[in-house]
């Protein structure tokens, strides 16, 4: 029995090989099983909805799967999901690499002595330092901004990202530094003269005061180099391993002299490349060139199980809940699980892999879970009958597979950062009106699939292991246009918000990040380059953007604004610049101050939400609020020595288009949105209606998700799959067809020469962003 699965289980498809199965459940995930021990291997996500059907091509190099959300998806049959490639070439070989806890940085140490760190989503480089004469060997995150590293120069280094504290250098090696681990309190760092020393952990004051590390401890032992060096989760227990195919493992506390606890000698037939204990059990993994991994249980000083499967020397492995990267001199990056099943095989290095490092974020609740195989993903797994009789059951922190990250570094000069549990989108299809149904696949690559809008469409995709940036995998929330039209911000369902460049007509994706587990409904861009995001979980959270150009270098979360449990539907900027307001389920309004707590909550509309937010630049002590119960209610903003939000007329939008239903079966009127230009206000609903000059009319066949308007043009975006332009007295004079129904839309530029060109944005269900150009005028 395969358990994994948090709703019913929709379909299941077997892999050509045999080796995996795949299925997928009603809440849209699809889990990669191992068929030979029901290990879970692997997740995809990609769907906004429920998948209805999955299947394996003839080939079992491709899965097929299509959704409630009209798509057909293509991916690959093996995991691994490429995220980012950096450095290049003229850098030199990259010998060491490791990822920040929080993932968003990747820190390279080179052969030729730089460090650098990079941003892992977009490649830029955010430091540059040499430190070192020689090749850096290994690096290593500290905590507070500080790295790290040592070198075949004989020494190590500890710098800051941070320019103003500067870096201090040890020289208490006799020989190339070849690891460094660490605890809260010490360092461990093994070198080729045979020795690991102990220092105490660095802080920040010591790089700004300038402070030496002292030693605390010298372990000897070893007759060859120590290669690796790692501490137990607790960090009271450190294991040492060598070129000399042995493993020292010593009890180490701050106020004693560490003890010698166990020694395991002949571990590999040669020597021994790495070592990682495991951070929730005792369990140590060792690597070798003899082509093994292996894992051993500490507590009685036996081998547990052997990993084989490389075709070449592993030179470095990273271990987290039970999940073991390793990588070799022919280039191959191979993921396992600790009970041994091999998982996916990384391709992308071109040359010997040097160094690799994973980190695997989890839930913050801890989940009970009895200690049966049968029940735990790879993630969770303790592979000993002896571990399962010390505990029926335990408490371990909960982990989601797409919280997986890999770097790794190799000889072609290249970092590569993976997804190793994810697999890679090589094609998205959109073309059906409704639910797609079913799928089949032949040899030829060809599919076939059935929908509910009563089409079946043969489709031959094109493709490619390159991501696409064409769009999102859910239905767009919002548009928004920063800095006079240079740039675009959506935002999805899925909870990712992309940075858009426009020149020339032409928009590029710079920048994709995830901001929410839930819908992302909102955004503001401030001039600080600051921008604010609100979402369906009730956070408004403020984000800092370092930019150049528009080019998108980092994105960092800076405050948590509000942590409310009301979904937030809409933010808007005051036209001072100085305060945004904020509508939610709950029918309130709230101003802030820029990066600041709530500064007034007002209750506008007890019956229902608040769809939309509108302030003009004529009227700017008055604030507009749509909401779901068929009113317009506008508002008195104070902001003087007090902030004060007061209503002062509600208006009521009439339903024109249900007249021959019965009262009692009227579907109430959402107003979605509304622009105005001085006393010219133009409002769109839910029937399709258009309200304009006191008159109100159905202009749309489908909802009206969006109204903009010009000093002469108003433009309309509904759910019937059109943009429609129309003069001021409401005479049509522009229709474009979208593939989807339209659900957000923006005027991103206006130019009057020698007639009006108005530049739009809009966004479909289908995860589409449109740019479109009207062009025309008086």
């Amino acid at each position: 029995v395969l358990r994994g699965h948090k709703t019913s289980v929709r379909d299941v498809a077997y892999s050509p090989s045999g080796r995996h199965i795949a299925s997928a459940s009603l809440d849209g995930d699809v889990n990669l099983w191992s068929a030979f021990n029901g290990t879970q291997v692997g997740n995809i996500q990609g769907h906004s909805l429920p998948i209805n059907k999955l299947t394996f091509s003839p080939s079992g190099k491709e899965l097929i799967t299509v959704s409630d959300d009209h798509k057909v998806k293509v991916w690959s049959g093996n995991l691994g999901k490429p995220v980012q490639c950096i450095g290049q070439e003229e850098h030199g070989a990259a010998m060491s690499v490791a990822l920040h806890p929080d993932c968003d940085v990747v820190f390279v140490g080179y052969h030729s002595g730089n460090i650098r760190a990079f941003d892992v989503m977009t490649g830029w480089e955010i430091f540059d330092k040499k430190l070192h004469t020689a090749s850096v060997r290994c690096i290593k995150y500290v905590g507070d901004g500080m790295v790290a590293a040592g070198s075949d120069d004989n020494t190590m280094t500890i710098t800051s990202t941070k320019e103003s504290l500067g870096g201090m250098r040890l020289t208490t090696f006799t020989k190339p530094v070849l690891c460094v681990a660490l605890t809260k309190t010490l360092m461990a760092v093994g070198s080729e003269d045979f020795t690991c020393t102990l220092f105490p952990a660095p802080k920040e004051k010591d790089l700004s005061k300038k402070n030496k590390l002292k030693v605390y401890s010298t372990l000897t032992g070893h007759v060859g180099p120590v290669t690796s060096c790692t501490f137990n989760s607790e960090g009271s227990l450190l294991a040492t391993a060598s070129r000399d195919a042995s493993i020292r493992i010593y009890q180490v506390t701050w106020e004693q002299e560490p003890l010698l606890m166990n020694v395991l000698s002949d571990c590999h037939k040669d020597w021994i490349t790495g070592c990682q204990w495991s951070n929730i059990a005792d369990f140590i993994v060792t690597s070798s060139v003899d082509f093994n991994l292996k894992v051993w249980d500490t507590a009685t000083g036996t081998e547990k199980s052997t990993l084989t499967g490389h075709m070449a020397g592993i030179n470095a492995i990273s271990y987290s809940y039970g999940c073991i990267v390793s990588c070799s001199s022919d280039g191959a990056v191979k993921v396992w699980s600790q009970k041994g099943t091999e998982i996916t095989t990384l391709y992308g290095h071109t040359q010997r892999v040097n160094g690799c490092d994973m980190i695997v974020k989890t839930s913050k609740d801890d989940t009970e879970e009895e200690e049966d195989d049968a029940n735990k993903s790879w993630a969770d797994m303790v592979e000993t009958a002896e571990a399962a009789k010390k505990a029926k059951k335990s408490k371990r922190p909960g982990v989601k597979m797409d919280d997986v990250l890999v770097a790794t570094c190799g000889d072609d000069g290249t970092v590569r950062v993976w997804q190793p549990l994810q697999a890679n989108e090589l094609a998205s299809m959109s073309g059906h009106d409704d639910r797609v149904l079913s799928v089949s696949a032949d040899a030829q690559g060809k599919l076939c699939t059935s929908s509910l809008d009563k089409s079946v469409r043969l489709w031959a995709p094109e493709l490619s292991t390159t991501p696409s940036d064409a769009g999102h995998n859910g239905s767009v929330t919002f548009v928004s246009c920063i800095e006079n039209g240079t740039g675009l911000l959506t935002g999805s369902r899925d909870g990712v918000v992309k940075f858009w460049s426009i020149n020339n007509g032409v928009f590029v994706c710079e920048r994709t990040m995830k901001v929410s587990k839930y819908s992302v409904t909102a955004v503001l861009f401030q001039i600080d380059n600051n921008m604010i995001t609100a979402g369906e979980d009730g956070q408004i959270v403020s984000w800092s953007v370092t930019r150049e150009g528009m080019n998108i270098k980092r994105v960092e979360k800076s405050t948590v604004i509000e942590n409310g449990s009301t979904p937030v539907t809409c933010l808007l900027r005051s036209t001072s610049a100085a305060h945004f307001f904020s509508g939610n389920w709950k029918g309130e309004v709230t101003v802030y101050k820029v990066n600041k707590l709530v500064e007034r909550k007002c209750v506008v509309d007890k019956a229902d939400w608040i769809l939309s937010l509108y302030q003009t630049k004529s009227k700017p002590g008055c604030l507009y609020a749509t909401t779901a119960s068929g009113m317009v209610i506008e508002m008195k903003v104070t902001m003087e020595k007090k902030c004060n939000i007061k209503v002062i007329t509600r208006i009521s939008i009439p339903n024109r288009v249900d007249t021959d239903v019965y009262m009692h079966k009227k579907q109430p009127v959402w107003v979605h949105s509304m622009a105005a230009d001085g006393k010219d206000q133009i409002i769109g609903d839910s029937k399709g209606q258009i309200t304009h000059s006191e008159s109100t009319t159905r202009v749309h066949g489908g909802a009206v998700m969006a109204v903009d308007m010009t000093d002469d043009l108003i433009f309309t975006a509904s759910q019937d799959r059109t943009v429609k332009v129309w003069s001021k007295d409401m005479k049509q004079v522009g229709l474009f067809f979208c593939p989807a129904p339209v659900t957000t839309m923006t005027i991103v530029k206006v130019l009057r020469n020698p007639y009006s060109v108005v530049s739009l944005a809009c966004g479909d269900e289908l995860g589409n962003i449109h740019y479109l150009t009207w062009s025309g005028g008086k």
